[in-house]
């Protein structure tokens, strides 16, 4: 191998390198962000919930979820449903929420709030659990098919930039070898 391809692979080679570790770092910050986002919301939802004085008069008078206070400015709503420690669903949601050990747990106090990724009827969701009175947990959750149809965008993007810088600098190397 000549000098001057070897100088271009090596250029190649050390963006390849850069470029890939920006793109994972850059992928990791805006999923964490996003996920975050998705999470503060759960959280604050869960809040709304606890904190209306008309949910918690009427928990056990009626076995449907009682009308929330709506979200500002027409913000996902999620669903929302109530599990006692033994596991029964007191009031449902729309969708029916998958119901975990963890779950109990909380119901029971002996754990505080737990996120998690579930699938609920096909669909990738992120659950808030948290205590909401002595032996009921409340359970929030929140599709995730917005933060995961980014992702996918970028990391299709990121693929394309990083070929694109790896085949520049190596045109650039191999040139800037010939003309040395």
């Amino acid at each position: 191998m000549t000098l001057s391809r070897r100088l271009a692979l090596a250029s190649a080679a050390a963006v390849a390198i850069a470029v890939a570790t920006l793109s994972v770092v850059s992928y990791l910050m805006v999923r964490d962000e996003l996920r975050s986002e998705l999470d503060e919301a759960l959280a604050t939802r869960a809040e709304q919930i606890t904190t209306s004085p008309a949910t918690a008069a009427r928990l056990f008078q009626q076995r449907e979820f009682p009308t929330a206070p709506e979200p500002e400015l027409g913000g996902a709503a999620g669903y929302a449903q109530l599990v006692d420690s033994t596991g029964d669903r007191l009031a449902e949601a729309e969708q029916t929420l998958p119901v975990s050990e963890r779950t109990l747990a909380i119901a029971a106090g002996e754990e505080g709030a737990h996120y998690e990724d579930v699938t609920v009827d096909g669909i990738h969701a992120r659950l808030l659990t948290v205590p909401f009175a002595p032996g009921i947990a409340l359970q929030v959750a929140r599709p995730l098919s917005e933060v995961d149809d980014v992702l996918r965008r970028l990391r299709l993007l990121i693929l394309l930039i990083a070929f694109g810088g790896v085949a520049i600098a190596a045109a650039l190397g191999l040139a800037v070898s010939r003309a040395s």
